[in-house]
């Protein structure tokens, strides 16, 4: 199922900063929540993108042929501090690159997960509700700790 939400002008920017390389600058308030997500979420990506993502992006998500690093300074530089919100909704419509949108959206947030753990973005309590499109309201991406 593809998201049917239209991406805000911010979204959007960073959309276009991910694919340029440019690094964002945040214009989130200062009371935005950063993301959270069980470690149980992030275990279940990790096939998901061995079987999705890695013949474009690289087996430790370091990017590979014309496809970007999914984790490491550049990817945080475009993606720290921006809506959790943005990201989904990227992978959501446009991965796989040759089957975009293939994928279940629990699938997609078990990737977000994913990157976010190989991001160095800790991973919440046992109890930490998992990642959905509909629950993750302001949360931004935190810059890695």
């Amino acid at each position: 199922m593809v998201f049917a939400k239209m991406l805000s002008v911010r979204n959007a920017l960073a959309l276009v900063a991910l694919s340029s390389g440019f690094a964002v600058v945040s214009t989130l308030p200062a009371s935005a929540v950063d993301v959270a997500y069980p470690a149980s979420q992030a275990r279940q990506g990790t096939p998901l993108y061995r079987d999705n993502c890695s013949s474009c992006h690289g087996d430790r998500l370091q990017g590979a042929l014309d496809a970007p690093p999914l984790k490491g300074d550049s990817f945080m530089a475009s993606w720290a501090g921006q809506p959790a919100t943005a990201l989904l909704e990227y992978i959501s419509t446009n991965m796989p690159q040759d089957r975009p949108g293939a994928l279940e959206p629990k699938q997609y947030a078990q990737l977000l997960a994913l990157i976010l753990k190989e991001n160095g973005v800790a991973a919440g309590a046992d109890d930490t509700p998992p990642i959905a499109a509909d629950t993750l309201g302001d949360a931004t991406i935190p810059a890695a700790k």
